[in-house]
């Protein structure tokens, strides 16, 4: 075995001690590149494994982290007549994002015999949404009548948040009850 000076004379010139052998500059430079080489393919290795680790279960259980707040919200109510406050069956109604330019058509239903309608939907309603309702068989439900539409706000809704949580706001609901008049 080497004294102390002679390993602090190899370690101050940067030369390899190995098992007591001081190897030459150019074994050296060979084995570092080595060495090294190896050391970067694992490194490389490694982060490539990164985002297939960081989205499974193995390491940590599944975590809602990224997404967007989203409710059940629901619009219902009654169609009835504006002269007898009679119940309208079978009527069309229309439920429709309204924007600045355009109207879009997104869902659509009938009344049932007592004249109830309801739209559940799990997306933001947006700034106005118009209900439309519509003649659809004419005489058959009692005679004609004119179409008629009301808007709702989008704070219009009422909220309920009991069941609330992480990204699952609540249940919004908005009870629009809409009057026709029938064509004589």
């Amino acid at each position: 075995m080497k004294n102390r000076s002679q390993i602090d004379q190899c370690l101050n010139t940067g030369l390899f001690l190995c098992m007591g052998y001081q190897l030459q500059p150019s074994v050296n430079k060979t084995m570092g590149k080595k060495i090294l080489k190896t050391f970067d393919k694992l490194i490389v290795a490694l982060l490539g494994l990164i985002p297939f680790l960081s989205g499974c279960d193995l390491i940590s259980p599944s975590v809602c982290e990224y997404g967007t707040l989203w409710a059940d919200y629901e619009i219902s109510g009654k169609i009835t007549d504006e002269m007898t406050s009679e119940t309208v069956s079978n009527a069309k109604v229309i439920c429709m994002k309204r924007y600045p330019t355009v109207s879009i058509r997104f869902d659509s239903t009938y009344t049932d015999k007592d004249g109830l309608y309801s739209f559940i939907f799990t997306e933001i309603p947006g700034d106005t949404i118009t209900i439309r309702v519509e003649d659809y068989d004419g005489i058959l439900s009692g005679g004609e009548f004119i179409p008629n539409e009301a808007d709702v706000i989008g704070t219009d809704f009422k909220w309920n948040t009991k069941d609330s949580e992480d990204w699952y706001q609540g249940k919004a609901t908005k009870t629009l009850d809409i009057k026709v008049k029938f064509k004589e």
